[in-house]
């Protein structure tokens, strides 16, 4: 018979059998008090995998992924938002052909664009410009993707149409013809 534990464990305690206290709370579980709430960066704000009471009644934090600092209240490298005000840290993001890094402003995701690229993240380049890891390059007349008119949207249509036409009537298909319908 294999053990699977407790499933219903108290929302601060965690464990096979609620043994340990959750993610981001200190104390002992089957002790007066039980587990309490990091302060870090404070109990109603908490950014924190764990924390340790010191002597002097302060609480030392070791911080979630994203969050550094004393009491986890600003946002690691690579990673934006304002813990302090109760805003979570966001991974940034940067398009890597259009950020100088990955890093960005930590209060409001904004990467370090190369020349001629905007976006938050990078990824933007000036009308007629395509991002490559060079940058922003202007495409020229043969780079240019071509939207077709209607006309010769019409004129395709019509061309596929007889041929289509011819080789219903003459019951032979060409090398490269392939039977297509509209939906």
């Amino acid at each position: 018979m294999v053990y699977l534990g407790l499933q219903n464990c108290r929302e601060s305690t965690t464990g096979d059998q609620c043994q340990l206290c959750a993610k981001g709370y200190y104390g002992e579980p089957n002790q007066p008090g039980g587990c309490r709430p990091c302060a870090c960066p404070s109990t109603d704000r908490n950014f924190a995998d764990s924390c340790q009471l010191l002597r002097n009644g302060s609480q030392s934090c070791s911080c979630s992924v994203g969050y550094r600092g004393d009491r986890c209240q600003k946002c690691d490298y690579g990673y934006f938002g304002n813990p302090s005000q109760g805003v979570s840290c966001q991974a940034c993001l940067c398009n890597v052909n259009g950020s100088v890094s990955d890093e960005c402003d930590e209060l409001n995701g904004q990467c370090n664009c190369k020349p001629g690229i905007t976006g938050r993240d990078c990824s933007y380049c000036a009308p007629r410009h395509v991002i490559s890891p060079t940058g922003c390059t202007c495409k020229t007349s043969k780079q240019q993707i071509r939207v077709p008119s209607l006309t010769s949207m019409l004129i395709f249509s019509l061309r596929g149409w007889l041929y289509r036409s011819s080789v219903q009537r003459s019951g032979q298909y060409g090398p490269f013809y392939r039977p297509f319908r509209f939906y």
